[in-house]
């Protein structure tokens, strides 16, 4: 199984306004997507809608995989560890708010 961790535990890495940024754009855009119940559904080369089974919230109503092209280090810990390489899982709710964002390991 994967591993999910908060994005916010990561707000002190160089790269994290950035993708926090790029994570908001991929929300707006993907704004009137409605949620899926039981099929994955490609909605670019980046971004992936994921069945609302995948919710850890009771506020989530959609959730969206994203994948950023940044070729920096995760932290000083995991340098190897490539944003690239990561996933991005947004929790949303029915007002399109993120509700959280988790690195997918």
């Amino acid at each position: 199984m994967a591993q999910h961790t908060p994005i916010i535990f990561f707000k002190e890495e160089k790269w994290f306004k950035k993708v926090k940024k790029k994570v908001e754009n991929v929300v707006h855009v993907n704004r009137y997507v409605r949620n899926s119940n039981e099929k994955f559904l490609d909605l670019s080369k980046t971004t992936r809608l994921y069945p609302i089974k995948y919710a850890m919230d009771e506020r989530t109503t959609k959730v969206l995989a994203y994948r950023c092209n940044l070729d920096i280090g995760l932290d000083s810990d995991n340098p190897k560890l490539k944003i690239k390489d990561l996933s991005f899982e947004i929790h949303i709710d029915k007002d399109n708010n993120i509700v959280e964002t988790y690195i997918v390991v």
